[in-house]
């Protein structure tokens, strides 16, 4: 056990050892409620801070997809999507934004 290790260094409190393991015996049951709610309270912890990430993330997707571009194109399947004709798609659309100052409503 972790007490007979310590004992080990300090020589002086072995006579302390029989006390040690009769409180640690006769606490087990609080030792226990309080090492499950240590648990229970590191989960919680971490569980919220991977939340705030999870959040963090999502606010900085839905920033750039409302305020990042003129276009936002989507695209589920990254792979197989077909290159995007930049200069096409700005001939088209500089018409739009010079009557409308800058924004685009629909095409």
């Amino acid at each position: 056990m972790f007490i007979n290790f310590i004992m080990l260094f300090a020589k002086e409190d072995r006579k302390l050892s029989a006390i040690i393991y009769k409180n640690l015996e006769s606490h087990s049951l609080k030792n226990l409620k309080a090492n499950l709610l240590y648990s229970v309270t590191i989960c919680f912890l971490i569980f919220q801070a991977t939340n705030f990430l999870a959040i963090q993330r999502y606010l900085g997707q839905m920033a750039d997809t409302m305020f990042g571009s003129d276009i936002t194109l989507v695209s589920m399947e990254t792979r197989s999507a077909p290159s995007i004709n930049e200069m096409k798609i700005m001939e088209v659309l500089e018409p739009y934004m010079e009557a409308n100052g800058g924004k685009v409503k629909h095409v």
